[in-house]
């Protein structure tokens, strides 16, 4: 008989009053899922499902009753617990927090997140640390600070789950009774016959700041400082991520307080920590942003295909790049869903991070000022059909306007059109794509408008990734911001 993994299931009734409605996720501690309150129509609630060995009964009541007592804004509260049952099986009742872990997001960012983000959370963390530290009549080592145990919630405000080797700090006790860990961010003494204290909680803090930092490194890996791998990050930043990171707790900070008062310190040019990524650094020479413009000569012809694709053969390149979909098609907000794997509908967000892309909807398009003011490297605007569009203004002003056309015959007149109708254009910027089309189609439209560049659009069918091909024919439209491609930046931003 195989023994259960999770004994729950969907449509199951815990208790006579939360009806469990999907699972969340799984781990080595057990099942989390998603429960509606039924005395409380519409309320859900996160359920943990728990079931270990009868030698560690003991450790999971004692969790169990370690969450119960605590109250922070920066924790999930629990509400109800279920002792273990016949079968081993129990279960703590929790804030449902809507968010993604710290992980998922950096992830979704490309392993580049904004300095001003990294502090806001490191803040927050040293707030709770305080708290279970030095507020609490036992101090709570919270011993397994990890990306993906650190929540990020609707507010953009930390909540910080699994507590599962948490532990009530004994003063005077020499060692713990178990080392546990997440390898990469516990500390030394972890995994030593050590007693772990506040400042193993801080180490873990450190870890996680040097991984956010270096665009993705493990500490323990690495042993180096942060600024081998990102020379932007300031100094006084690097020396605090040091300091936390000493082998000897001694050689640490000493409190989370003493943190907080030298992150609150640490002096951050606005310009930084209002936009800049870190884990990469600016690429575009202090030219500013470089503005592209992708519009369609009719419907379907390809321009969102067209815009994505650069999109993410940029962000792959570790270009910092934000993607507006200037349209009425709404397109962004399917992709956002098939991303998040949720069934199509209107999602609450306006915009959203992935793999490195920032997605800005037609709802939510904010003024070129503002775009500039945050100093993406890349700004591509996704115009889509050009006559239905509000922001055609900004294809005529872009620093790289490309036209997206069609091979077929009977769409060949709408390039003719098009064309037709730019009067006094700065033809010299212009790019016209054409996708699936022979040479020979190519060359007889290059005939029909002199004027134009005319280039093939590589098939791609997965626009999310570019092959080494397809990367090397969009290079043709987009010349990356490197030293051979200076000057001609340089004389289309006078153009401007």
């Amino acid at each position: 008989m195989n023994e259960l993994t999770n004994k729950l299931q969907i449509a199951d009734m815990l208790g006579n009053r939360y009806q469990i409605i999907s699972i969340i996720g799984r781990g080595g501690m057990g099942t989390v899922y998603l429960a509606e309150d039924m005395k409380l129509k519409g309320k859900k609630w996160a359920v943990k499902e728990t079931r270990l060995k009868h030698a560690n009964m003991e450790h999971l009541i004692a969790e169990a009753d370690l969450l119960t007592q605590l109250s922070h804004p920066y924790l999930p509260q629990i509400v109800d617990y279920y002792p273990p049952d016949a079968d081993g099986f129990s279960y703590l009742v929790m804030d449902y927090i809507r968010g993604e872990t710290l992980s998922r997001r950096y992830e979704r960012a490309g392993g580049r997140m904004a300095l001003s983000l990294i502090l806001k959370y490191t803040l927050q963390v040293c707030d709770l640390y305080h708290y279970l530290h030095h507020e609490l009549p036992e101090p709570i080592i919270y011993r397994d600070m990890k990306p993906s145990n650190i929540m990020i919630d609707e507010n953009d405000n930390v909540r910080i789950i699994d507590f599962g080797i948490a532990r009530s700090f004994k003063e005077g006790q020499q060692t713990d009774t178990v080392q546990l860990g997440t390898i990469g961010f516990a500390a030394p003494e972890q995994f030593e016959n050590r007693q772990t204290d506040h400042r193993t909680d801080l180490y873990a803090l450190g870890a996680v700041m040097y991984y956010l930092l270096s665009g993705g490194q493990y500490y323990y890996i690495q042993q180096k400082s942060v600024s081998e791998f990102n020379p932007d990050s300031p100094d006084e930043l690097n020396r605090i991520v040091h300091k936390l990171l000493q082998m000897n707790p001694t050689d640490r900070y000493q409190s989370a307080a003493e943190l907080k008062s030298d992150l609150r310190n640490l002096d951050i040019s606005l310009e930084r920590s209002d936009s800049t990524p870190i884990g990469g650094t600016s690429r575009t020479n202090g030219l500013g942003s470089i503005v592209i413009a992708v519009a369609g000569i009719a419907s379907g012809v390809g321009s969102t295909h067209t815009s994505i694709m650069i999109a993410h053969m940029l962000a792959e390149k570790k270009y910092s790049v934000c993607l507006v979909e200037a349209s009425t098609a709404s397109d962004y907000e399917k992709i956002e869903c098939v991303y998040e794997g949720v069934d199509y509908g209107p999602m609450s967000t306006k915009r959203f991070k992935m793999r490195g892309v920032e997605y800005i909807k037609s709802c939510d398009i904010p003024s070129m000022a503002e775009l500039l003011a945050a100093k993406p490297d890349y700004i591509i605007y996704d115009i889509g059909y050009y006559q239905r569009s509000d922001y055609y203004g900004e294809f005529l002003r872009a620093h790289i306007p490309i036209v997206v056309g069609a091979g077929s015959e009977w769409r060949q007149p709408h390039i003719m059109q098009f064309y037709q109708e730019q009067q006094n254009a700065d033809y010299g910027r212009w790019i016209l794509g054409v996708p699936f089309a022979s040479k020979q189609v190519l060359q007889d439209i290059q005939k029909r408008v002199p004027k134009l560049r005319v280039k093939p659009i590589p098939y791609s069918p997965d626009p999310f990734h570019a092959s080494e091909d397809v990367e090397t024919r969009l290079m043709e439209f987009v010349p990356l911001m490197t030293q051979e491609s200076e000057s001609l930046m340089k004389r289309w931003f006078k153009r401007r």
